[in-house]
């Protein structure tokens, strides 16, 4: 299977979960999110592709701490945190 192939599936996949899904690039900025996240927020997928995830979904008491984390590639991977909403 062919790394845009791999890509493919694991978008397909978060799309069809009933969870919030975001995947980021290594300066933060969203590069998928699914539609569950985009709901629950109160967003439209242009809105939040290309920004970045901490300034708009991160409380700004953890900002800098996720955002170390994420840099370190540190965060766990299954953990639930607070997000911002549009609201």
């Amino acid at each position: 299977m062919l790394l845009g192939d791999r890509t493919q599936l694991l978008r397909d996949v978060l799309e069809g979960l009933e969870l919030l899904a975001v995947l980021l690039d290594a300066d933060g900025r969203v590069q998928f999110c699914n539609d569950p996240l985009l709901r629950c927020c109160g967003y439209q997928r242009e809105e939040v592709i290309g920004r970045d995830w901490f300034e708009l979904f991160v409380p700004l008491a953890e900002r800098e701490a996720r955002r170390s984390e994420h840099r370190a590639g540190a965060p766990e991977p299954s953990v639930e945190r607070l997000i911002l909403t549009r609201d």
